[in-house]
This record gives C-alpha cells, sequence and structure tokens, in this order.
C-alpha cells in the first residue's frame, strides 16, 4: 500500500477569469537508492482511474545492488490513495523507455519497455487478472535513447519507433496480429538523435517523424516519400540544444505545431505550422532555468493547450493565450529532485493534475478550478 506523507504545499493563481487552486501530495515514497526513470499516467484496470505506471532505476552500482530496475503500477483509489504493485524487476536499468498501449487489440493497455543500450524492447501484455505475460525483442541498432509507438504502415496496429544515437538511425519494428514485432526497417538520419515525436506535419494521411538533434542543435523532419522510404529535411539550427518537443495544435487551425525546449538557450520554441508541413520562424519564451521536462494540457480548463515545465525546484507554466501565443513564465514550487513529469486528472473532476516522480517518491498537484 502507498504511504501519504503529511508534506502538503498548496499554491494558487489567477489567471484571465480563471481562478484555480493546486495543493501538492506526496502518494508514494520509495528506498532512496532508485529514482524514477521512466514514468506514464494510464487507466490500466478500467475503474475510470488514470493509474501511475513507474520504471525506477538503482542509484547503485551493479556490483553493489542485486536489483538495478523495477517497474510498479500505482493503482488509483480514488481517494488520494495508491495500491502498488509490482509488475517485474531487471537486473539493467540501461536507458529504460516505457509507454502504455493496446499492443494485441484485446482492449487491455499493454507495457513495453526499450532497455536502451542492450538493444532490448519487452512487451508485458495486459492479461486483465493484474498480471502481465513477458515477451522480449532484440533489435538493430546502437545506443537507443528515445522510443514511442505509433501506426506507422496504417495497418490500425501500433508499431515501435526507436532512435539510436550510436548508430545515427532509427529502427521501426512493425506489429504482427499477436502483438509481437518481428518485421524491423531501419532508416538513417544525418546526426544523433536523442528525441523524437511523430505526426501527420502535413495532412496528407502519414505520420512524419521529427527528430532533435542534440550535439548538431538542430531539428530534422523526415516525410515518407513514394517508395515508403522516410527522407530527412533539415528545419532549424539554433545556438541551443533541442531537447524535448510536443507536437499538437496549439492554435485550432487542424494544423499540428511544435512546441521545443531549448537546454542552455533556456527557452521554449513555438513552430506554427504554416501548411504542407512548413513552419513560420520560432517565437522564444525564454524559462529561468533549463526546461529538462515538458508536458502540455490544459490546466486552467479554458479549452486551449498550456505548457507545463519542469525541472528541479519548480514547475512553470505557459498559459495559451489564443493564435499560438502564451503568456510569460509563471513558476510554482515543486517537491526537490523532480525529474519526470505526467499531466493526467488523478481524482476524476475533469480538471488536469500534474504527476511530479522525483528522486523517492511520486508526487501530485491536484487542481481545482472554479
Amino acid at each position: 500500500m502507498s504511504i501519504i506523507s503529511d508534506k502538503q504545499y498548496i499554491f494558487n493563481f489567477c489567471f484571465i477569469s480563471d481562478q484555480c487552486t493546486r495543493n501538492y501530495s506526496i502518494v508514494h515514497i520509495y528506498t532512496k537508492d532508485f529514482s524514477v526513470w521512466s514514468m506514464v499516467s494510464m487507466d490500466m484496470n478500467h475503474d475510470n482511474q488514470s493509474d501511475v505506471i513507474v520504471f525506477y532505476g538503482s542509484n547503485r552500482s551493479a556490483e553493489s545492488s542485486t536489483k538495478l530496475g523495477f517497474i510498479d503500477i500505482l493503482f488509483n483509489n480514488g481517494d488520494g490513495t495508491f495500491d502498488v504493485k509490482n509488475i517485474i524487476n531487471f537486473n539493467t536499468h540501461s536507458m529504460p523507455r516505457i509507454v502504455v498501449t493496446d499492443v494485441n487489440n484485446d482492449d487491455e493497455l499493454d507495457i513495453i519497455v526499450l532497455i536502451g543500450y542492450l538493444s532490448e524492447i519487452h512487451v508485458f501484455l495486459n492479461n486483465v487478472d493484474g498480471t502481465f505475460t513477458q515477451q522480449k525483442t532484440f533489435f538493430k541498432g546502437s545506443v537507443a535513447l528515445h522510443m514511442k509507438v505509433a501506426d506507422i504502415n496504417a495497418d490500425n496496429k501500433p508499431d515501435i519507433i526507436i532512435t539510436n544515437i550510436g548508430s545515427r538511425d532509427i529502427s521501426i519494428l512493425f506489429n504482427t496480429d499477436n502483438g509481437t514485432f518481428i518485421k524491423q526497417m531501419n532508416y538513417y538520419i544525418p546526426c544523433g538523435a536523442n528525441f523524437f515525436e511523430t505526426a501527420d506535419l502535413d495532412n496528407d494521411g502519414t505520420l512524419e517523424i521529427i527528430i532533435l538533434c542534440y550535439n548538431e542543435r538542430k531539428i530534422t523532419l523526415l516525410f515518407k516519400d513514394d517508395n515508403a522510404t522516410y527522407t530527412p529535411e533539415v528545419i532549424k539550427s539554433f545556438e541551443g540544444v533541442p531537447f524535448l518537443a510536443v507536437a499538437i495544435d496549439i492554435n485550432d487551425d487542424e494544423k499540428v505545431d511544435l512546441i521545443v525546449s531549448y537546454i542552455l538557450k533556456f527557452s521554449i520554441g513555438i513552430y506554427l505550422n504554416i501548411g504542407n508541413g512548413k513552419f513560420n520562424e520560432p517565437t522564444f519564451y525564454p524559462t529561468d532555468k533549463n526546461p529538462y521536462s515538458l508536458v502540455v494540457g490544459d490546466v486552467n480548463n479554458d479549452e486551449k493547450v498550456d505548457i507545463i515545465m519542469g525541472n528541479d525546484y519548480s514547475i512553470s507554466i505557459f498559459f495559451n493565450t489564443a493564435d499560438g501565443k502564451f503568456t510569460d513564465e509563471h513558476t510554482y514550487h515543486a517537491e526537490p529532485g523532480g525529474i519526470r513529469y505526467a499531466i493526467s486528472d488523478m481524482d476524476g473532476n475533469n480538471q488536469l493534475d500534474i504527476i511530479i516522480g522525483t528522486f523517492e517518491s511520486i508526487g501530485i498537484y491536484y487542481t481545482y478550478c472554479d
């Protein structure tokens, strides 16, 4: 069972006609030997409550620890408490990433785990009874840093996309009917990719891949040509390092825009899509600290997408004022050591809450708006 701490922060903010209060509660405390490496929030058991799926990685070396990583699900009881269930322990924590999706079309959410340096994909199929069946797949690629799922070949099954910074390519693992991933295609990219997004940027019904090139400090778009091959197109280079990105329509014009966080430049860049996969010159919003975490959602119930940026000790919110413009940074206190952020309605009040994974706890800023 989870532990509820008496440690609580409360902050209020007023923006235009919206009055919101956020109360912070620690909902789970774990050993200091581990920290949150990857975190997702989804309803895993059909009870209309958002649960939290976490990959914890050890802070110790392999020589001093018999368990280097593990996955827990924090099942939401709907009353501010969570039942914690361990899914599996790993003897490695090599660059783990997790995503949650229905892999085998049985209306149950499954868990996919990337172990990057080992070039391993672990698929955990949901058995409905709270247990999972594990499958392991190896892929061709070196030093995989990021993973997403998307239907790349339009067969209504989620495929796995992985960026390999060591081999400078992307791996696409295609989903078979039974939820296994056998066929693989690799595409060269002209940079070492630390992060990527997928979206239909030109409204042609196919997905493009947006690559963030950390060392080269540029953004590259991969468009699929008539031969089903992805070809790169560099769109921008700046003095800052593109670190994270979100592809979403932020100005309600039915075109997917880009939000990019830049470290060293200390800023958030807004790229408005002008059609056919082309973008306006970006508008930059300065940040007080390096934007190491980036999520989006309507946090003040005005039906516009806001930007939430997280870092150690603080949360920053950029409120959407319409037409692709945002307010300056509004900064609020956060639990020290915040390294992973997610956003979801955790208490069923139809308002998005902010989930924070730190070096020793999972906490939630619960949102209450008038």
